[in-house]
C-alpha cells in the first residue's frame, strides 16, 4: 500500500492507493471467486457469476492483507473481544456492524501513509463492501481507524 507519487505534491499531500501484493492478491481473488461461485451456484448460473465476482473482490483484499503479514483470524478474534470496550461503541450495534470496519482498517493499512490520507479510498470501499453492517461511514470510521492503528502498532513491534 504505497502512496502515489505526484511530482506536484509534497510527501504530506501524497494520495493513497492500495499496494499491489500480486501473489497474495491473486491467490485470495482466485480462492474467493471459487468459493463465491460455489455458494452462488445454489441460485443458478447468475448467482454463480455474481458469487464469483464478489468472492474474487473480497478474496483479493484478504489475500493482500495476508501478504502484508497480517493474521486475519487473530485480528478478527481480537476485535470480537474488544469492540464493546472502545470509546465509540454504541450498544445498539453488534460486532457484525463494527467487524467489517475493523477489517477494512487492517486490510488497507499501509506504513507508507496515514489513515487520513487513505480515508477517501476507505470510505468508498465501505460503501461498496460493508455487507450487512448498519453503520454509515461516519460511525464506521472510528472502528476502521482502530483496526488500522492496531496493525500499525503490531508492525512497529516487529
Amino acid at each position: 500500500m504505497k502512496p502515489h507519487n505526484d511530482p506536484d505534491k509534497t510527501p504530506d499531500e501524497a494520495s493513497y492507493a492500495p499496494e499491489d501484493h500480486g501473489l497474495g492478491t491473486g491467490i485470495g481473488a482466485g480462492g474467493g471467486a471459487l468459493t463465491g461461485a460455489a455458494v452462488g451456484s445454489s441460485l443458478g448460473p447468475l448467482g454463480a457469476v455474481t458469487g464469483a465476482v464478489l468472492g474474487g473482490v473480497f478474496g483479493a483484499i484478504a489475500g493482500r492483507a495476508i501478504a502484508a503479514g497480517i493474521d486475519p483470524e487473530a485480528e478478527e478474534a481480537y476485535w470480537q473481544k474488544q469492540y464493546h470496550k472502545e470509546p465509540y461503541y454504541e450498544s445498539e450495534y453488534a460486532f457484525e456492524d463494527y467487524g467489517p470496519a475493523y477489517r477494512l482498517g487492517w486490510q488497507l493499512y499501509s506504513p507508507q501513509t496515514s489513515f487520513e490520507a487513505a480515508e477517501n479510498v476507505m470510505s468508498e470501499q465501505w460503501i461498496k463492501g460493508r455487507g450487512t453492517s448498519k453503520l454509515e461511514w461516519h460511525k464506521a470510521r472510528d472502528a476502521a481507524k482502530a483496526g488500522w492503528n492496531r496493525v500499525a502498532s503490531l508492525q512497529a513491534e516487529d
